[in-house]
């Protein structure tokens, strides 16, 4: 058991803020010890934990709490300072409060699971929050509501097969998560994000994509159609994006993710591979808003994604994906929507290596091993064709580089 205690404070935040008082508690109990457990080869070693404690986070900006100006401002041709951003006194330390609970648990010398559950309530939650143009300013840091972070993580690390020659071990864990906000100021909801793409509602997860629901093409115009109310598709559709309403179209939290790796051994040779993968989340697919999904309105200053070629409405009748398009289409049915959003599930190879180790008289060298490795060499499965299913936690994609695949030779060599 052990039992910590500490406090902080920061100049982040107003004198009557910057101080807070952090602790945890923790404790084990190995029962593979005991004396009703022993020689038991079932629990060759079994152990369960459990804690709890707080810790804080600062706001990023070192100024945040303050009323500050900035002196990049201009009055035509003449310099000027100006009010850049509202103070507030009031802003302290976003609180964390974390609780582990689970257990190791080794069997037969062989296989060992652990299991641990986790759950982090946060609670005065550091946010830039939008504010009304009115006041002169478009966000200010503020400390808005609670968070709730929690999962079940799932691993186990086994010994398949061993014997003299050969051998064969697997390491697979499992992630379920969920991070949902659990209160809001008022029980207001909150828009934010490019083009306030983003919710924040209570109830719902963190990094929710809120925005108007494509219905599709229709067949006999071919326009593109938004719901105009999208909780109740009874009140028809229209083809102006103006015109639609909002809903929850995804969010960019995957609800399971993990990994596996395989390594076996046959006398000098080892060769190991590591996969992984994700499900439940989305992505916005910011590129695909250009490339993809413009729909004629910018025809002549960018170029269109292969993936549409064949797939514009022609004739009436066509069952298309990608409405007829117009030059500087009116409609914008290119604008932030449903259609932007995509899928992140995928299992992916992760690595391969391959190795050989060669025999050598220990007077000369102690080890002589050649390896060939590729890392990320392939996708296995990805829901969402042409795009590269990595993104950030918060699932929006921008013209970022994607993972590197690398094919590696190379010697390792111990003297």
């Amino acid at each position: 058991a052990s039992l910590s205690f500490r406090r902080d404070g920061s100049s982040r935040l107003s004198k009557d803020n910057r101080w807070a008082n952090f602790w945890s508690v923790s404790g084990a109990w190995r029962l593979s010890n005991e004396k009703f457990m022993h020689d038991n080869p079932l629990f060759s070693d079994f152990k369960i934990r459990a804690s709890y404690g707080t810790n804080g986070n600062l706001p990023t900006d070192y100024y945040g709490y303050m009323g500050t100006y900035a002196t990049t401002g201009g009055y035509y041709t003449s310099p000027a300072i100006y009010w850049s951003q509202r103070s507030n006194e009031e802003l302290g330390w976003e609180k964390s409060y974390n609780f582990n609970a689970g257990f190791d648990w080794t069997l037969y010398n062989r296989v060992t699971l652990t299991v641990e559950y986790y759950n982090k309530l946060t609670k005065d939650l550091l946010f830039e929050m939008p504010t009304s143009y009115v006041s002169g300013f478009n966000s200010q840091w503020r400390n808005i509501g609670k968070l709730e972070n929690k999962g079940l993580e799932f691993t186990v690390s086994s010994q398949n097969i061993r014997t003299k020659d050969f051998s064969w071990n697997t390491d697979f864990n499992l992630t379920w998560q969920s991070i949902k906000v659990k209160k809001l100021p008022n029980g207001d909801d909150v828009q934010y994000g490019d083009g306030n793409m983003y919710l924040l509602r209570e109830g719902e997860s963190m990094h929710t994509f809120y925005l108007p629901e494509f219905k599709g093409v229709n067949s006999e115009t071919g326009l593109g159609e938004f719901w105009i109310d999208p909780d109740d598709h009874s009140k028809g559709v229209t083809n102006y994006y103006s015109k639609a309403g909002k809903t929850i179209v995804g969010k960019g939290v995957p609800d399971v993710l993990g990994g596996m790796t395989n390594t076996f051994r046959y006398k000098n040779f080892d060769l190991s591979f590591m996969i992984s993968y994700q499900f439940g989340g989305d992505m916005f697919d910011y590129p695909g808003y250009f490339l993809t999904f413009s729909d004629g309105v910018r025809v002549g200053s960018l170029n269109v994604s292969k993936y549409v070629v064949g797939k514009y409405w022609k004739n009436p009748g066509d069952n298309a994906e990608f409405p007829l398009p117009i030059y500087r289409n009116p409609y914008r049915t290119d604008r932030f929507s449903s259609r932007e959003i995509r899928s992140t599930d995928n299992i992916r190879m992760r690595d391969i290596t391959f190795g050989y180790t060669v025999p050598v008289p220990k007077n000369i060298l102690q080890n002589l091993r050649v390896y060939f490795r590729t890392t990320n060499p392939f996708l296995i499965y990805c829901a969402t064709d042409d795009v590269d299913p990595d993104v950030d936690i918060d699932g929006y994609r921008q013209t970022d580089t994607p993972p590197t695949r690398s094919f590696q030779f190379g010697v390792n060599i111990t003297f």
